[in-house]
């Protein structure tokens, strides 16, 4: 929880220390200041700890699956609140959207991100287990991979973010990147730390095992033997 935290505390230093705080009206620039804090909230806290709730939480699997379930849905309102904020944003301010790569990386990763989030709700479900045991089977891998796929492009789509965001300052005079100044030093601590998430997550899927305390119910949702899983 430590090395998810730290990035929220520096990104939040950034916003309200150099960007100027948080405000939704639109007759300043700070609305646009909900995007990062909202995406990095969903693609990162939220989405990092579904990504190893069945390996650090401490309770039974169906509790997990629950906690897992939960903190996934919070993480999509909260990508998507991110999306309408920079979307009004650029819409308030005559902004085109959809031109750079970041946009390009965050719009895919969100669409990915929520097609999954549905599919895994209505395929993880106890509907009737005697059915949907064989597409458990079958789709249980692409829920694994495209988890593990969607942690590394959450963190280029962060990182990239943060980079956008500081050329633009640097354009308009506001950032000098040569200077060492406090706050270039805090952009690349902060991406540092974002890469440190990711490192994090994937030692903890693929080394840690998962924390089971089975119950009569959970016989069909057990995992199979040797492969991380969410």
């Amino acid at each position: 929880e430590i090395v998810l935290v730290i990035p929220l505390i520096l990104l939040f230093w950034w916003i309200y220390g150099y960007l100027g705080g948080l405000d939704w009206s639109s007759t300043n620039k700070y609305k646009f200041n909900w995007h990062p804090i909202a995406m990095m909230i969903g693609m990162l806290f939220l989405f990092g700890n579904a990504a190893v709730a069945y390996r650090l939480f401490p309770f039974k699997l169906a509790t997990n699956k629950k906690i897992h379930a939960v903190l996934n849905i919070l993480a999509v309102l909260f990508i998507i609140f991110g999306l309408v904020a920079v979307i009004e944003y650029h819409l308030d301010w005559g902004y085109s959207n959809m031109y750079t790569l970041h946009s390009w990386l965050g719009a895919l990763t969100a669409f990915l991100y929520i097609v999954l989030a549905i599919i895994s709700a209505a395929s993880f479900q106890d509907f009737d287990p005697r059915y949907m045991s064989e597409w458990r089977r079958t789709f249980k891998p692409w829920h694994i991979f495209l988890g593990v796929f969607l942690v590394f492009a959450a963190v280029i789509t962060i990182i990239t973010g943060i980079v956008e965001k500081s050329i633009f300052r640097v354009l308009s005079g506001y950032l000098v990147w040569e200077s060492y100044s406090t706050e270039a030093i805090l952009v690349n601590v902060m991406c540092a730390s974002v890469v440190l998430v990711l490192l994090f997550i994937i030692f903890i899927i693929y080394t840690l095992p998962r924390v089971i305390i089975p119950k009569p119910e959970d016989r069909f949702m057990t995992c199979s033997e040797g492969g991380p899983s969410y």
